[in-house]
């Protein structure tokens, strides 16, 4: 098939564009993009000098293929001449300025005319329409300065000519000169109803760019005796023709739903109104990821102890285009949420928690893969339970004074509202110089009494009060262990007795209470000495 004029083989450009957060792709030989849409919308341009019919997008290597939608834009045709306009508000005097001697002859006075050209483009052809008035046209020169500094004389007179005015346009299509010419003319009227070749082709400025300031100078020879005055000018530029551009934007809507990681390709084809079809397809390549990765998740406790390490949650994920991130969203029994990452490690997963504080906690697995699809697991919570508060009291507790009772106060609560306190345990330390009256049930072994196991129900409370007495006589002996027994005096005047309550569960772990304490006074004078006895004050 042979090629038309102005007619392209393939498409001059084809491109395609990701919408909105994705950049131009133009070549395969970049990293696939990775979008996790399951509906991906290609949206391009194209342009050609001719029509386009179809682009199609084509599975590599087959013959599979389905149309993209076109939406060609308006055409833009350029103008086929363009015409800049010189003409004042009231007539200007030919001889208005006294010309330099660089267009004009050295001390001829002329008028010159400035047209300011922004459009760029290549002149094929040049023409200037020119009205003016004198009695004596044959005194006159006119010469066209294009932005390159070539110049073109339109006319000149070599013998003096008894013709009036000038209307008229000077164009390469004419056949006579302006000189040859001895009618004078009107000013009303076309510049077309005289049409005058120029003294100098206007063709040699052709192929030369529109672009710049070009000037129209009038020169008078003799304008002591006479003089003229400048209407109006035309300068009209004829463009090269240029080859058309026919655009517009293509669209094509592909469904990826369910790939996890897949390659989607394509190739696209352009085929011009002519049947010529590109050679070389424009390649698409996208890395599609739309499906979540698979996360699991066990819990292998409902409760724990406060301040403790334990293992919360453990489980499995994996994903087709790899898992990016996975992390826990805590939320705490004060409403307080965190979020925390978590290792992946060959597939399998383990959070470990310490909290510190007690209550129902809430928890949530997410992961996400490398296209950003999340998933998560059901929401988990967790009992985190504290160890029963115990409280410890004594009274009196100054000034104590020998063979007085004291009263010591115990109390236990289970603060956890959902758990049992099991085999709950309470013990207090009892001095030396203390002896029980009542224990209230407590079985009282050396330097201590101990209740028998109980069970505290959520929320629930216990208390115990013992009665002890201290010692009659505050000047005692006491024992102290040794190679060899030694029996010293010992005096009690002002000591502070300090005892202290325990609780323990098989559950709930353990605590102690704050110590008590009460402090003796009292008076007493310490017996004499007895011989080969030593004597201590304590």
């Amino acid at each position: 098939m042979v090629c038309p004029a102005k007619c392209s083989l393939i498409p001059r450009r084809l491109k395609f564009d990701w919408p909105l957060q994705h950049g131009l792709l133009s070549s395969t030989e970049s990293l696939p993009t990775l979008v996790s849409d399951s509906i991906l919308p290609l949206v391009g341009e194209f342009s050609d000098n001719i029509p386009l019919r179809t682009i199609e997008v084509c599975l590599p290597d087959s013959e599979e293929c389905e149309l993209a939608d076109l939406r060609p834009a308006p055409l833009s045709i350029p103008p086929s001449v363009y015409s800049y306009h010189d003409r004042p508000d009231a007539p200007l005097s030919v001889d208005g300025v006294l010309n330099d001697g660089a267009t004009c002859p050295a001390d001829v006075v002329g008028l010159i005319r400035t047209f300011q050209i922004g459009e760029s483009f290549t002149i094929a052809d040049v023409e200037v329409g020119l009205r003016l008035t004198h009695p004596y046209r044959s005194d006159l020169a006119v010469i066209l300065t294009a932005p390159s500094g070539d110049q073109v004389t339109l006319f000149d007179f070599e013998r003096n000519v008894l013709a009036k005015n000038v209307n008229a346009l000077f164009s390469d299509l004419g056949m006579a000169r302006l000189a040859d010419d001895l009618a004078g003319h009107e000013l009303a009227g076309n510049y077309r109803g005289n049409v005058y070749h120029p003294q100098e082709s206007l063709s040699a400025l052709a192929g030369q760019n529109a672009t710049g300031d070009w000037t129209l100078t009038l020169c008078d020879r003799d304008p002591s005796r006479d003089s003229g005055e400048f209407y109006d000018a035309t300068l009209r530029l004829t463009p090269v023709a240029p080859l058309l551009t026919y655009m517009g934007i293509w669209s094509y809507r592909a469904e990826v739903d369910n790939e996890d990681g897949a390659l989607y390709t394509r190739h696209l084809f352009a085929t011009d109104e002519n049947g010529h079809r590109s050679s070389t397809p424009l390649a698409l390549q996208v890395l599609v990821d739309n499906v979540p990765p698979v996360l699991d998740a066990t819990q292998p406790v409902t409760s724990m102890l406060i301040n403790t390490d334990q293992q919360i949650l453990s489980g499995f994920v994996e994903d087709g285009g790899g898992v990016q991130a996975l992390w826990v969203r805590v939320t705490d029994p004060l409403r307080r949420v965190t979020t925390e990452a978590v290792d992946v490690v060959d597939s399998r997963w383990v959070h470990v928690m310490s909290p510190s504080v007690g209550g129902v906690y809430q928890i949530v697995a997410y992961a996400a893969d490398e296209a950003g699809n999340q998933v998560s697991t059901e929401t988990f919570a967790f009992s985190v339970l504290r160890p029963p508060r115990i409280s410890y009291q004594v009274a009196p507790e100054a000034n104590v004074r020998a063979g007085s009772l004291i009263t010591y106060t115990l109390q236990a609560v289970n603060p956890n509202s959902d758990a049992v306190a099991d085999n709950v345990r309470l013990s207090m330390s009892l001095n030396e110089w203390l002896t029980p009256v009542e224990t209230a049930g407590a079985a009282a072994t050396e330097g201590a009494l101990t209740w028998p196991p109980i069970q505290l129900a959520p929320g629930e409370s216990v208390s115990r009060t013992v009665l002890a007495r201290l010692t009659g006589n505050l000047m005692i002996t006491s024992t102290i262990t040794g190679t060899l027994p030694i029996t010293d005096w010992v005096n009690l005047n002002g000591v502070a007795i300090i005892s202290q309550a325990v609780v323990e569960t098989d559950n709930l772990g353990r605590q102690e209470s704050y110590p008590a304490s009460f402090t003796i006074r009292d008076i007493h004078t310490q017996p004499e000495k007895r011989a080969g006895e030593r004597s201590v004050r304590g």
